[in-house]
């Protein structure tokens, strides 16, 4: 069995057609994203198709400050 990123799962679903809704992102997905993942905010923004200045927001916002 493949253990698959939180990222490349989301860029899996995306790649199959299925629109990610960023309003419904929780902490801990997030979380996984940015902080265990390390992926840039600019990165994050381009798979749910908002600015790297949308993610950070929402990153502050919940409390995830890297």
């Amino acid at each position: 069995m493949e253990n698959n990123s939180f990222y490349e799962l989301l860029l899996s679903k995306k790649d199959c057609g299925i629109q990610l809704d960023f309003d419904k992102i929780t902490y801990d997905e997030l979380y996984e994203l940015s902080f265990i993942e390390n992926i840039p905010d600019s990165i994050v923004g381009d798979l749910f198709r908002i600015t790297k200045e949308a993610v950070r927001k929402k990153r502050y916002k919940l409390g995830i400050k890297l």
